[in-house]
């Protein structure tokens, strides 16, 4: 599992596939992300334990730039198996960004989009939004609808249509391939 986390992270970290990822999963093959305006993001926010500083990491983040500013900054999360948790994780390296911008520590505000790039075998069955986590708890609905619904934006790279898979122009064109077969 550590050798294909490896891989995936350090295939991902080029900026011209970290570019046709997001080109091909989120816009739709249109060419909005430039693979020369991602630079590399910080990976490790910190944050206050009961009793002394915690640390998280993600796989890959990559700042979208413009004009000398962070546009956007995309984190990539590599999962080979399932986390029925992911979504907790999402808001807590989600909410490490935002807190440093509410600190002030970033020149400019920006939105955070994470992708969880999932390369294992069966069908993703966890959560994909904050609602769908707390289904089970037959909470009224009153209370639901202020719930925060967080959603989860999960991409089963083996089995991604064929019209996705023609989307990519990068090699990972045939990475995508070669897992659907």
């Amino acid at each position: 599992m550590e050798t294909n986390d490896l891989v995936t992270k350090n295939f991902e970290t080029y900026p011209d596939i970290a570019a046709d990822i997001l080109n091909a999963l989120l816009y739709e093959g249109k060419q909005e992300i430039k693979e020369e305006n991602l630079l590399a993001s910080p990976t490790e926010t910190l944050y206050q334990g009961e009793t002394k500083l915690r640390n998280q990491l993600e796989d890959i983040a990559k700042y979208d730039m413009a004009d000398g500013e962070i546009r956007t900054v995309y984190l990539f999360a590599n999962q080979t198996k399932k986390d029925p948790d992911m979504l907790l994780r999402k808001a807590s390296y989600v909410g490490g960004i935002y807190r440093e911008q509410y600190e002030k520590k970033t020149q400019n505000r920006f939105p955070v989009i994470e992708l969880v790039l999932y390369w294992g075998k069966g069908k993703w069955t966890g959560g994909r939004s904050t609602h769908e986590l707390f289904e089970g708890k037959k909470l009224p609905a009153r209370t639901m609808s202020y719930v925060d619904d967080l959603k989860l934006h999960v991409f089963e790279l083996r089995n991604l249509p064929e019209e996705v898979r023609q989307r990519f122009q990068s090699d990972m064109r045939i990475v995508v391939d070669y897992l659907a077969e």
